[in-house]
């Protein structure tokens, strides 16, 4: 499922930033759920979530202070980047990603700020 605020500008992986990865290029630190909480940003910036998984399952990421949410497939056999781009009301503000994924599954989410993808 796939939401987010009025005005978001995209809400799917960069193609353009993607690069395949291996267990080797990313620490996939955590299972299941969890939390991962990300500090105020500059004012008309994208909120960049970046996420990688390996595991058989789905993970779903949910940013409730902007109202926006994703989830994606990942695969037992490797380690799959996802990077989703916020242009979304209130991106300036401190918040928190909550991360729901099977036990099986092993991920890493950050939450960066970026510039604009219709600034390019």
């Amino acid at each position: 499922m796939e939401s987010a605020g009025a005005d978001a500008r995209a809400a799917e992986p960069d193609a353009g930033e993607g690069t395949a990865a291996s267990d080797a290029d990313v620490d996939l630190d955590r299972r299941g759920n969890g939390r991962v909480e990300y500090p105020a940003g500059p004012a008309g910036e994208d909120l960049a979530v970046a996420l990688s998984c390996r595991g058989d399952g789905v993970i779903e990421v949910r940013l409730p202070g902007v109202g926006a949410s994703f989830s994606e497939d990942c695969r037992e056999d490797e380690a799959v980047p996802y990077e989703h781009r916020l242009g979304v009301d209130g991106a300036e503000r401190a918040g928190t990603a909550v991360v729901e994924a099977p036990q099986a599954v092993r991920w890493t989410v950050t939450v960066q700020r970026r510039e604009p993808l219709a600034a390019r």
